[in-house]
């Protein structure tokens, strides 16, 4: 059995609680019976250490962990990735507090403390969370100075004090390595699969209600910060990915290649520079249409005018990008790509087929077939929201013509169809519209809400022109955003919901400041290492550069930090022993001198018993002595009280004088 008398209660209680913080922010991600078996296991540790439990034995032990292992496996089917490592660690970590023995054991548990909370930032590195896990690796420290006297005797407001201060010490050696460390250009090591499981956003492929879903998460897609004005919401479509294929119910991207052609920019720029949020696919969102010259290195803009890269954004990435949204035209490639915009099922929707039909034979030209359709989308009572009724079967006459009750996705898909049953090419364009602009920051905050779809159609002469019917049902969608398009009554998310002014300012400051920790922390990459010393004057450094400036810069804080500490140190010691010199010096003059193997302790109870008059003031002097020359807790005042006492004490030969 395991002995449930160690550690000292005081320190017994700091470490469940502190553990149980390190394990807190995981109680989201891990299953629901996981974090139950770990906050009993500290409840378990915490009675047995106040004897209303026994201990475990090891055999129990031993089944408890296998017991929740194949938990583990059954609930992820594996031991590896993210989510199952994280989770199978934490299993041990809370199965290490029911086998504390010894010093040695409360010591492995508190550096697996560390461990795990390094784990926390596999699923996020935003600054409350890195604020947070900073709070708890002090209080890990505190632990690690607590268990480092077996006899706990130093109050824990002091071991706080003094925990802060070594990390207020390491912190300017943290800073230089942070700044001086060579970056490289791609990640360390590998995301494990499972890393993006959980991230929102678009994807390759659209069914009726797929982009609805999406504009329930309020995560931020990108953020957009324009050199210039901010371009007007009609300009702000960000485009991500061209489907063309459509199997009757769902719309499919075909694979992109390359531009070929020279785009001869019309209008005027936008320039801008865009912050992604990972999203474990290759597409980088951009305003049309982009100038493939300003994307960044390593990326393409396609012939669907769509760009991407050719990794997949697995870290933020900050690319700057030139648009020109009055450019338009026709190009080689699209003899490859109309043929494919006008193909359709060869049965289905009949309904929607005779009214392509219908009208197109009333239509004068192409123009005025897509205006009609554009104004009937207008006229007819289709209603805009975010829960539209589930369609099945022919999905494109059940929304035209039965449940009219659609979000973006049924308005572009529907409208493309019709246009490609009138035998005019047509294709649907997934990306993101709006945004919600940011006055403290200066830039625009795109969110997976405003992930919208909408239509391009092709004129002979001009080319691919967007036509966004979801416009036509609520126009002010695109103008103001999507909670001032939905229904009255239809319930909203709570991030649509439009907050008070300060809760409004309070938002943005806190974007504002967790952007830049974005930008100059988790963004600071080898490229703007690069630009920060050549902005200093440095030049283009090279790694044997940073090299030579990381030994200087971390060789020279930690000369200052030791010098000071010393100096301070050789002052403050030095005080203390010539002022106890002269105490021993006095002692000597009375017949009572200290050997010089004699310590203070024994050389003070030595004094006491020839002396039993001068007992109190010996005793009084000699603890403020071992207190400021061995403890830890020494005060700078006590040193003036020693000085005090030794002025005082002149004792004379004989206790009779």
């Amino acid at each position: 059995m395991l002995n449930p008398t160690w550690p000292p209660p005081p320190l017994l209680t700091g470490l469940l609680a502190t553990m149980a913080l390190v394990i807190a922010p995981h109680a989201t991600r891990l299953p629901l019976w996981l974090t139950a078996f770990a906050a009993g296991v500290i409840a378990w540790r915490y009675l047995a250490g106040r004897g209303k439990l026994s201990m475990p034995s090891k055999w129990m032990l031993l089944s408890l962990a296998f017991a929740a292992t194949l938990g583990i496996l059954l609930q992820y089917h594996t031991l590896f990735g993210r989510d199952a490592g994280v989770a199978l660690f934490t299993l041990m970590v809370a199965l290490k507090l029911l086998e504390l023995k010894s010093e040695r054991d409360a010591w492995l548990t508190v550096f697996l403390g560390y461990f795990l909370v390094i784990t926390h930032f596999l699923y996020s590195q935003n600054l409350f969370i890195a604020a947070y896990l900073f709070l708890i690796a002090w209080l890990l420290t505190t632990l690690l100075i607590a268990f480092s006297q077996p006899r706990a005797q130093l109050p824990w407001p002091v071991q706080f004090k003094l925990s802060a201060k070594l990390l207020l010490q390491a912190a300017p050696v943290m800073l230089v390595l942070f700044v001086l460390f060579p970056r490289v250009a791609g990640p360390l090591w590998g995301m494990p699969q499972d890393a993006f499981a959980g991230v929102t956003g678009l994807s390759d492929s659209m069914s009726p209600g797929a982009i609805s879903r999406l504009a329930q998460s309020d995560a931020v897609a990108f953020r957009v910060e324009f050199t210039g004005p901010l371009p007007p919401p009609a300009q702000r479509y960000f485009r991500v990915l061209v489907l063309d294929r459509f199997d009757g119910r769902t719309w499919h991207a075909s694979k992109t290649q390359a531009l070929q052609d020279t785009l001869i920019p019309q209008g005027p720029a936008v320039r801008y520079n865009i912050t992604l949020e990972p999203h474990d696919k290759p597409w980088l969102p951009v305003m049309d249409y982009a100038d493939p010259a300003t994307l960044p290195i390593g990326a393409q803009l396609n012939h669907d005018f769509s760009a991407t890269q050719k990794e997949a954004v697995q870290q933020r990435k900050r690319y700057s990008v030139t648009s020109y949204p009055a450019f338009g035209g026709s190009l080689s490639t699209e003899a490859e790509a109309i043929p494919r915009a006008m193909r359709l099922p060869v049965a289905g929707n009949p309904r929607a087929r005779a009214l392509a039909a219908k009208v197109r034979q009333e239509s004068r030209d192409q123009e005025n077939f897509v205006n009609k359709m554009f104004i009937r989308f207008h006229n007819e009572p289709f209603v805009y929201t975010l829960n539209p009724p589930r369609l099945t079967g022919d999905s494109v006459d059940e929304f035209l013509f039965d449940t009219q009750r659609g979000f973006c996705e049924h308005y572009a898909g529907s409208f493309a169809y019709l246009m490609r049953a009138a035998g005019i090419p047509a294709r649907i364009v997934t990306g993101y519209q709006g945004g919600e602009f940011n006055q403290l920051g200066n830039y625009l905050i795109v969110r997976q809400a405003d992930a919208h779809a909408w239509t391009e159609v092709w004129f002979a002469g001009r080319g691919w022109v967007r036509i966004d019917p979801t416009a036509a049902v609520a126009a002010s969608r695109i103008e103001q955003g999507l909670a001032s398009a939905l229904p009255a009554g239809e319930a909203l998310p709570f991030f649509l919901r439009e907050p008070s002014p300060w809760m409004r300012q309070l938002k943005f400051s806190w974007d504002t400041l967790n952007n830049r920790w974005n930008q100059w922390v988790l963004g600071y990459d080898q490229e703007r290492q690069v630009s920060l010393f050549a902005r200093l004057g440095f030049g283009i450094v090279s790694w044997q550069d940073l090299g030579m400036y990381l030994l200087a810069g971390v060789g020279s804080v930690i000369g200052v930090l030791a010098l000071f500490t010393l100096r301070g140190r050789r002052e403050y010691a030095g005080k203390v022993e010539r002022a106890y010199a002269t105490f021993c010096a006095r002692m000597a003059r009375i017949g009572i001198t200290r050997a010089p193997n004699e310590g203070p302790l024994d050389f003070a109870a030595r004094a006491k018993a020839l002396r039993p008059d001068l007992a109190p003031r010996i005793e009084a002097i000699t603890r403020l002595y071992v207190a400021l020359r061995y403890g830890v807790n020494a005060k700078s005042e006590w040193v003036q009280d020693m000085t005090r006492l030794i002025a005082q004490f002149r004792p004379r030969k004989s206790a009779s004088e």
